[in-house]
């Protein structure tokens, strides 16, 4: 159930955006379409007819193959998450977020009004601003291209990717102390899980484990090279039309609804009194320790492997053990530094 008092302190908040979203969106798709064939020298627009009549898909081409929205969806991935950071990080650094658990609401309802701005805000942005986009096809010399099925797949496929990348940086935002740690944290979630399965792939070859798969004379990806390319969060921006598929929309759902639900859980166990910190919970704290720690290995391990005059396996090792040991030190002394003050 909406409450006006949340709703209000939350638009009080970001006010900016709400009217600064929508309009950015506008920038880079409607008025890049109506600058591409309502506002450009005949001639221009006639040569790109022609050229479109001579392609084998004719609508995606005049369509751009999706180009406009991959750059409206990356400007508006960027909008998203400087919101996420106004309404979480923000709150911790200048003590409103205690004024805010001190009202009669819930956290879980607090919470929920955060949410439900921001994806009230991004629905309004990407069904206005696709809606101009389809009056600018259906008036333009394109127009005898104009596919419905094209702006509804669309506009479901953005809605669905930047919903699902706010959700996941409000959710990081509810377990870190700080702005700078929800912002580097909120990065990491979404350029990590590539370089993870890339640093895993090499490190698994130098221990002599094949993970190509080869037919005949031909060597395809294997599995953790898949995995490589489906976490990259920049080729789900810059995804092609066509490569759109249900199965791609299912994994947005899916990572959508478990960052809100989480979120939810995190939020409601907050600690106002350990906000500054890097992570407010213990455990999270550990995992994340023990993540970096480990990785930072292994990336001293393929170092090694390539520096050192010996034996990849036997340098990678050496690598390994001496990261983890040089890690493991710098962390728990940057850890009582840290306490210290």
């Amino acid at each position: 159930m909406r409450v006006k008092a949340l709703w209000s302190r939350e638009y009080a908040q970001a006010r900016l955006f709400a009217w600064a979203v929508p309009i950015v969106y506008f920038l880079t798709l409607g008025l890049v379409r109506m600058n591409t064939w309502l506002f450009s020298d005949l001639t221009s627009v006639n040569a790109r007819l022609a050229a479109i009549g001579q392609e084998a898909n004719p609508v995606l081409a005049a369509y751009g193959t999706g180009s406009f929205g991959s750059m409206g969806r990356a400007w508006l991935a960027l909008g998203f998450f400087v919101l996420a950071l106004v309404q979480i990080g923000v709150e911790r650094r200048n003590g409103s977020q205690e004024q805010l658990f001190a009202l009669p609401f819930s956290r879980r309802q607090i919470y929920m009004h955060k949410w439900m701005f921001g994806a009230a805000l991004l629905t309004v942005s990407v069904v206005l601003n696709h809606l101009i986009d389809m009056a600018v096809v259906a008036s333009s010399p394109i127009s005898p291209y104009f596919s419905l099925s094209y702006h509804l797949s669309e506009m479901g496929y953005t809605w669905l990717l930047l919903a699902a990348v706010y959700t996941l940086a409000l959710f990081i935002g509810t377990f870190t102390g700080t702005v700078a740690a929800q912002t580097g944290l909120s990065f990491l979630a979404l350029m990590f899980p590539p370089a993870f399965t890339l640093i895993l792939r090499e490190s698994l070859e130098i221990q002599g484990y094949d993970l190509s798969v080869r037919a005949g004379d031909l060597v395809q990806p294997g599995t953790l090279d898949r995995w490589t390319d489906r976490l990259n969060a920049a080729a789900y921006i810059a995804i092609p039309h066509e490569e759109l598929s249900w199965t791609l929309a299912a994994g947005l759902l899916i990572l959508l609804a478990l960052s809100l639900w989480l979120g939810v859980l995190s939020y409601e166990r907050n600690r106002t009194e350990r906000n500054g910190k890097l992570v407010i919970f213990n455990g999270w704290e550990r995992f994340i320790r023990g993540v970096f720690i480990v990785c930072a290995s292994m990336v001293a391990g393929l170092f090694a492997a390539n520096a050192l005059d010996l034996d990849r396996r036997i340098a990678y090792d050496i690598g390994l053990v001496a990261g983890f040991a040089i890690f493991w030190w710098i962390l728990r002394m940057a850890e009582r530094v840290w306490r210290r003050a």
